[in-house]
């Protein structure tokens, strides 16, 4: 197509620009386009013009259908609309999925019971749904059904210890919650049908890193002799040793019952050479004094009738046998004193003071220690001609297992009341008993005893314990040192480059274990009590930094990272101790009479009670009360322990009085339970107030507290079903409204 029909045309001339005045008003900015409004669903349907009227447009008046915005207001535009409506989905999908675990992480028939409730619902939208399972399920108390499954952040401090030091700090597999029977103290204060509560049916268990139940031990008193430790116990003739009431099978089993259970802890003596005394009726290794002081331990351990007689006898032999030194009575005071202290009698803590004393004397520790303290004049007499090389070695192998067995008891008393002990200063300079460098020394060898020098029943927990009490006793006496004492904080007295260099000496440590020591599927109960004290004393290194009041700040010679730190690592090894406490009531039968578990409960309650929105401080709660409640009847401190700390949940309002009257009344009816009585032990409680108030945190004043709010609503005329629940702060406890 030819372009030339057009006529050629000249452009336009140049037209001169307009001059702007220098004092002219800037130009207008253009207007921006508004926003589209959103017409309603009826409009938009038929695609007519809406005027946009709210709550009925004029096209839906004049039809007369309902009008329907999907927008909230006239500005919220088509973009807005995708966004809330994309986030309304969001939040259903999470309440959907949140609601599927509960369901998913509860026992199946207690799952079963709440999808039946929340049947009933009317509502349909998810939100109601999962407040309906949230406050069915809350009912139950319960643990996930797989706890502690996801790993910490991997670059967490947590994460680097699990990868660095992976014997102390174990990756923490899943356990089965389902197989452990926890009572859940209901909010209604209604008990359930039973003190168990109905089997769960559960699914096969995930793994753990506990032996497996059969290998526990139990309190079994009958007079077979495989139920020894050491086969010779059936030649005992407890006549002998004791007046008391008891036959010879009895007390035979609750000597062989503490050598399997407690003694691998505490190895206050040699146990071969105890043994050989004990059935050939020769006062050298053993003594009346040492029996009756075993047999009363174990009759705390395992309530008996014959306890009052056999403690009734051990005090008389007391008032004849303490003024003369022996390695038997050092070691019968610590048991003694154990059982008194146990038993809520602070007052009897004379025992320890008299026991730590004579095994200075006879340096065995402390400031007068000897690397080889002689036999003669220490309840044994030189024969004519002197002592041979086998009676030297038995007595130095008698003597180290003494001197470690009762520094270890000292450091022990010095950890749980929080007090100095100069004496700890000086740990014993014999060999520590078992204690070998040469892992070729594991093969076993007759008569039930390894290579290693130790009974297989003790295995090498005895050892392991001897090193980690030197080392914690080296920060507890720099922690509670006079004349700082009670009063005066750890922040800002203590560095923070201290409790690193502890932490970093016990690492190191952990990261020498023997294999046995290890936390596997087979572990001994001992050794995993090993682990319990080990954490509880990294916790309790580092609670002074982690727990500080922020507003106090910390010492300017302590890092500004140092109270992150802390609490990272303090909360390492409260995730290991929870992990422990739920697969020790699992896995071992013992947990209902051995008592030196217990630690992993007092520390994994007071971290329950620090965070309300935890959701699972509660069932960890119930967990620690439900094990304490195990022990009642049996160590008459576990009431008190309880019992303080279900005044710390009132303080801190995280619980109310009708759930704590109902938690009591569950407690007092478990078999052997005896009614509440007063208790005086100095054990420390409240570990988080003890960071600035020590002596407040002891288990007497806070049962004198507790009872004295329970007076104080009794006074108010307010019973358990009240509704008017006093909100109590500190010491002081102020009734709503009031």
């Amino acid at each position: 197509m030819s372009n030339n029909r057009y006529r050629p045309i000249l452009p336009a001339p140049l037209q001169p620009r307009p001059s702007i005045p220098e004092n002219a008003p800037p130009a207008s900015p253009l207007r921006k386009r508004s926003a589209a409004r959103i017409a309603c669903d009826g409009c938009r349907k038929k695609r007519t013009a809406c005027d946009i009227v709210r709550p009925h447009c004029g096209q839906c008046v004049r039809r007369g259908l309902k009008c329907h915005y999907v927008s909230v207001d006239r500005d919220e535009t088509p973009a807005m609309v995708m966004k809330r409506e994309m986030d309304t989905l969001k939040q259903d999908y999470k309440n959907l999925v949140e609601a599927f675990d509960i369901l998913r992480d509860l026992p199946e028939d207690k799952s079963i019971t709440v999808l039946r409730k929340s049947r009933l619902i009317a509502a349909g939208d998810p939100a109601t749904l999962l407040a309906s399972i949230t406050e069915s399920a809350g009912n139950y108390d319960a643990l996930p059904r797989l706890v502690l499954v996801r790993p910490p952040p991997q670059d967490g401090r947590e994460f680097e210890l699990m990868l660095r030091h992976s014997v102390a700090y174990p990756t923490l597999l899943p356990l089965d919650s389902g197989a452990v029977s926890v009572t859940a103290f209901f909010p209604s204060g209604a008990p359930p049908a039973s003190d168990s509560g109905p089997e769960p049916v559960s699914s096969s268990p995930g793994p753990s890193t506990f032996a497996s139940p059969q290998a526990s031990s139990t309190p079994n008193l009958g007079p077979s002799a495989n139920d020894y430790c050491d086969p010779r116990l059936q030649q005992l003739n407890i006549a002998f040793w004791t007046t008391a009431p008891i036959s010879n099978a009895s007390a035979a089993s609750l000597i062989s019952l503490y050598l399997k259970v407690d003694h691998p802890t505490l190895g206050l003596f040699d146990s071969n050479l105890f043994v050989g005394d004990l059935i050939t009726n020769r006062v050298r290794y053993c003594s009346r004094l040492l029996v009756s002081s075993i047999l009363v331990w174990a009759c705390v351990s395992t309530p008996s009738t014959d306890s009052p007689v056999l403690m009734s006898e051990a005090n008389v032999l007391w008032e004849q046998e303490h003024t003369f030194d022996s390695l038997p009575t050092v070691a019968a005071a610590q048991l003694l004193n154990l059982s008194c202290t146990y038993n809520g009698d602070n007052g009897a803590r004379f025992y320890a003071t008299v026991g730590s004393v004579m095994a200075q004397r006879m340096g065995l520790f402390g400031p007068y220690r000897q690397p080889y303290p002689l036999p003669a004049g220490h309840g044994i007499s030189a024969p004519p001609g002197g002592f041979d090389e086998d009676e030297e070695a038995d007595w130095r192998k008698s003597a180290a297992h003494t001197a470690w067995g009762v520094f270890n008891c000292v450091a022990m008393n010095s950890f749980m009341f929080q007090t100095y002990d100069p004496s700890l200063e000086f740990p014993p300079q014999l060999s520590i008993p078992g204690a070998m460098s040469d892992r070729k020394g594991d093969e076993e060898v007759a008569d039930g005893e390894t290579s290693h020098g130790l009974p297989d029943y003790m295995g090498r927990t005895f050892p392991a314990m001897c090193s980690f009490w030197v080392l914690t006793s080296e920060w507890t006496s720099r922690y509670y040192m006079p004349p700082h004492g009670p009063h005066e904080p750890v922040v800002g007295r203590v560095p923070w480059e201290f409790a690193q260099s502890t932490f970093k000496k016990l690492l190191a440590w952990t990261d020498g274990f023997h294999f046995l020591l290890a936390r596997g599927d087979q572990i001994p109960h001992h050794t995993a009590i090993l682990h319990i004290w080990l954490h509880a004393s990294i916790s309790q290194l580092f609670r002074p930094f982690a727990r500080w009041p922020s507003e106090r700040g910390l010492s300017p010679l302590d890092p500004a990272e140092a109270v992150d730190s802390a609490k990272a690592i303090f909360e390492a090894s409260i995730h290991q101790l929870k992990h422990i406490s739920l697969g020790f009531r699992d896995t071992y039968t013992c947990s209902s009479y051995a008592i030196f578990w217990h630690m992993a409960l007092l520390y994994v309650a007071n971290a329950a009670l620090e965070d309300v929105n935890d959701p699972q401080w509660r069932p960890y709660f119930n967990l620690c009360v439900t094990s304490y409640g195990d022990l009642f009847g049996t160590f008459r401190v576990a009431e008190g322990i309880v019992r303080s700390l279900f005044y710390i949940a009132l303080r801190k309002n995280m619980m109310t009085l009708p759930e704590v009257h109902a938690a009591l009344q569950r407690l007092a009816s478990k078999k052997g339970a005896s009614a509440p009585s007063p208790t005086t032990s100095g054990f420390v409680v409240d570990l988080n107030l003890a960071v600035t108030d020590r002596e407040g945190a002891q288990l007497e004043p806070l049962n004198e507290l507790f009872d004295d709010l329970r007076l104080f609503n009794e006074f108010m005329d307010i019973g358990p079903e009240a509704g008017s629940i006093p909100v109590v702060d500190g010491s002081m406890f102020v009734p709503n409204g009031v």
